[in-house]
């Protein structure tokens, strides 16, 4: 994340994707503190455990670790639709930020896995919406490797049934 600041105070990037203004920036420095520890360790750990160690390495499933993710997940997703896209279309606000993209990236790994994270999140069905829509085909080109490999695997994870 901290290269991702940089270079976009390092480039002059427009002001929505890290705005100088102090609030809102803060905005989006809580939702990358707090990303680490819970959608990219849940989200990402779980297609992790799903795909990279039954699929990739051929390692038996490890079901303790594959729950406690859900599990760990099901809280970061409440906390995403209830706190972070509470009242604003995007993370930081109303405007695409680099908090979504980071977001976003790992919402995506579980996509591939049949998870769908508004099935009962309408605020972050909606977000994920927008921000694929904003980013176009830069969302989509970043995506083709993860939907291909994925998709050789056919892993489709139940999830909060």
């Amino acid at each position: 994340v901290a290269i991702i600041q940089y270079l976009t105070q390092k480039f002059s990037t427009p002001d929505h994707w890290y705005p100088r203004d102090t609030v809102r920036r803060a905005k989006i420095d809580e939702f990358l503190s707090w990303h680490h520890t819970n959608t990219r360790l849940n989200a990402g750990g779980l297609f992790f455990q799903a795909v990279v160690v039954t699929k990739i390495r051929n390692q038996p499933r490890d079901e303790a670790a594959i729950k406690e993710r859900k599990e760990k997940l099901t809280i970061a997703l409440n906390l995403l639709e209830n706190h972070f896209l509470k009242d604003c279309d995007f993370i930081g606000g109303n405007e695409i930020s680099i908090a979504d993209i980071v977001a976003i990236v790992e919402i995506a790994q579980i996509q591939h896995i049949g998870i769908d994270v508004g099935k009962k999140r309408p605020n972050t069905g909606k977000w994920r919406d927008r921000v694929v829509a904003k980013l176009g085909s830069s969302y989509t080109s970043s995506n083709e490797l993860l939907a291909t490999a994925t998709a050789k695997f056919n892993v489709i994870e139940p999830f909060e049934e």
